[in-house]
């Protein structure tokens, strides 16, 4: 037998098909491990061909092995190995030190998919815009329907494509939860949140499964259809929330109103919840109108009162009292505190009386009437008193009043009245006085 490393043949015929080492092993029995080839240096195998078919290439660097698997179709590199195409433009895969590949060009070193970051995969390459095509049906280059993602210098691109025997889809882009539709975009470019369809045609800017609710005219807005909260809708020309339905009476003029339905109308001063506020309110009750404060929980009763034109001339409500003020000064309080009403006038007085009405003939005067209740069983009983400043000296100061008439209804109900201190001699003409007990008229 010839020296196995130095064998020479001769092929000379093109029409036959050499073959220059050829075994041909009757496999019966061996062991699974059995090679049909171990080509080693020092005792150490370099190439190994295992019966099955696999053969595994080693160096003196672990690092480098390489094992073909054909029956797995599968390739198993160590932890480093680039395979690289030869050329102007070469193809390659790197495997990095983690067994993980850095790097993927698909065609051509313009288009490559790296790994960013952990779980992060990337197309990119330098300063160049990638696209990213996701295809629902592909024939050729010349039918097919598409999306298109494109970042740019202005932002991502979605682009619904299509050409040839492809079709326009209905939405451009649609988002789910759960297969349950919450948002698109048509191809026409309006956008759904569920069922609200917001629109930039015909005049409509909201629309509801197919209704318009709020529309515009050229250049200026229009009206309000009913916009409601989820509940109920409003087709009439109003706002409607949660049932309080607010409508234009006439020109600049709002109205809230509901049929037959009293309205009332809250103007929070503070809010924590439904327990806890303060507030004013304007309502109707009873087919009375009322207006005036509230309050609940942690919040206060508070004052109200009615200004005209910010002046110092109102009415003010607060407890168990009203009070009219002019020119900031305070001029009557009606109150219950002291079931008393108090009137200040500067030099004006108060005066109570009742006028004529013009055109009126033979009719019956006004009467002016003060009624004073006094109490039950033995409790003292009521009477009307007339009090008046006391006259001072020119320059002094601290008015005070006195009692100069008072009225009341003895136990026989008669009528009692007791006059103040009188003159002790004749005033004059018309003047009541007192001549040594006996009251005269003066003269």
């Amino acid at each position: 037998m010839a020296f196995i490393y130095d064998l020479a043949d001769t092929w000379n015929d093109a029409g036959t098909t050499f073959t220059a080492i050829k075994m041909d092993v009757t496999d019966t029995a061996s062991d699974a491990a059995s090679l049909l080839m171990d080509l080693q240096i020092g005792g150490s195998s370099k190439f190994k061909f295992a019966k099955d078919g696999s053969f595994t290439v080693n160096t003196n660097n672990i690092g480098n092995a390489i094992y073909v698997n054909n029956a797995g179709r599968s390739v198993a590199f160590a932890t480093s190995l680039s395979i690289v195409t030869s050329g102007a433009s070469p193809r390659f895969i790197t495997v990095g030190s983690s067994s993980a590949f850095d790097r993927i060009p698909i065609g051509g070193l313009d288009l490559t998919l790296f790994r960013d970051a952990a779980g992060t995969l990337a197309q990119r390459n330098g300063t160049n815009a990638q696209t990213f095509n996701l295809y629902n049906t592909y024939t050729d280059a010349s039918n097919y329907e598409r999306a298109s993602f494109t970042q740019t210098a202005t932002g991502l691109v979605l682009d619904a494509q299509y050409l040839g025997t492809g079709t326009e889809p209905d939405n451009i882009l649609e988002l789910k939860s759960g297969g349950s539709s919450k948002f698109k975009v048509s191809k026409t470019g309006e956008p759904f949140f569920g069922a609200l369809r917001i629109r930039f045609s015909d005049n409509a800017l909201v629309n509801w499964a197919g209704t318009s609710y709020a529309s515009f005219k050229t250049g200026s807005f229009s009206s309000i259809g009913g916009i409601s909260s989820i509940g109920g809708i409003s087709t009439s020309a109003s706002l409607s929330i949660n049932g309080v339905i607010l409508d234009d009476d006439a020109a600049n003029t709002l109205a809230q109103r509901n049929s037959t339905n009293a309205q009332t109308f809250n103007i929070y001063n503070t809010y924590t919840d439904a327990s806890n506020y303060e507030r004013g309110f304007m309502k109707w009750n009873s087919n009375v109108l009322e207006i005036g404060t509230e309050a609940l929980g942690t919040g206060s009763g508070r004052l109200m009162k009615l200004l005209v034109n910010g002046s110092p001339n109102y009415i003010q409500g607060g407890t168990n009292q009203i009070r009219f003020f002019a020119g900031g000064a305070e001029y009557m309080r009606i109150g219950l505190a002291t079931w008393s009403m108090n009137a200040w006038a500067s030099g004006l007085g108060l005066k109570i009386e009742t006028t004529s009405q013009a055109g009126n003939t033979d009719r019956n005067g006004d009467p002016i009437i003060i009624d004073c209740k006094g109490g039950s069983g033995a409790g003292t009983p009521g009477y009307i008193s007339f009090k008046t400043a006391k006259t001072l000296a020119s320059g002094t100061t601290g008015h005070t009043s006195a009692e100069v008439v008072r009225m009341a209804l003895n136990t026989s109900d008669e009528t009692v009245i007791t006059v103040g201190s009188l003159p002790t001699s004749n005033p004059g003409p018309g003047i009541l006085w007192n001549d040594g007990g006996t009251v005269k008229v003066g003269t």
